[in-house]
């Protein structure tokens, strides 16, 4: 079950034009960068219904995952030993955002904690988007395959395990969540 969020800690967090910076920086891509704003748009509108609902977040630290959750992309795509999520997560701390790290490097591989936090909007909200487009689980789950399994037998067991998680955290949060649903997104 998800708890309420209490927390009232303010990390340090980047400004929209130190965001830029950074994009720029890692080289991310055109289609990354719009990729990006979506989930934005998706984690910011699923923030918003739970807030309605009594949950408290902080909002800035959503959008800035969500804007920075794949700054690593375009910089691993050439080193395939290389984990964007958790190079995103080495990037952040060394611009001085530890705690944005932990949530870009949650992006990929969320703990299943049964705790409700930005890391877990961020994540649902990535996994809600192909492109720029917003579809189900299942549609971006048949992507992820397509383009990362490669048949690989160990990566898409990988796959699957995150697309079970996925499913499970929309069935938690949408409980919570009586008058939306996965659709409305």
């Amino acid at each position: 079950m998800f708890l309420k969020n209490a927390e009232s800690i303010q990390p340090r967090l980047p400004s929209r034009e130190e965001i830029c910076a950074l994009w720029e920086k890692f080289g991310m891509l055109p289609n990354i960068r719009r990729h990006s704003r979506q989930v934005c748009r998706v984690a910011l509108t699923i923030c918003q219904w739970l807030e309605a609902a009594g949950f408290h977040f902080n909002k800035a630290m959503i959008e800035a995952g969500a804007l920075l959750h794949d700054v690593a992309k375009a910089y691993c795509l050439d080193k395939p030993d290389l984990r964007h999520s958790l190079e995103g997560q080495r990037i952040m701390e060394q611009a001085g955002y530890p705690e944005l790290g932990e949530l870009v490097a949650k992006h990929v591989n969320l703990p299943d904690t049964g705790s409700l936090d930005e890391a877990v909007i961020v994540f649902y909200a990535d996994k809600r988007v192909v492109g720029e487009k917003v579809v189900s689980v299942a549609e971006r789950f048949q992507y992820i395959q397509r383009v990362y399994g490669q048949d690989n037998p160990e990566r898409l067991e990988r796959i699957k395990r995150d697309e079970l998680l996925t499913y499970e955290v929309e069935k938690r949060l949408f409980k919570l969540l009586p008058s939306v649903s996965p659709q409305d997104l």
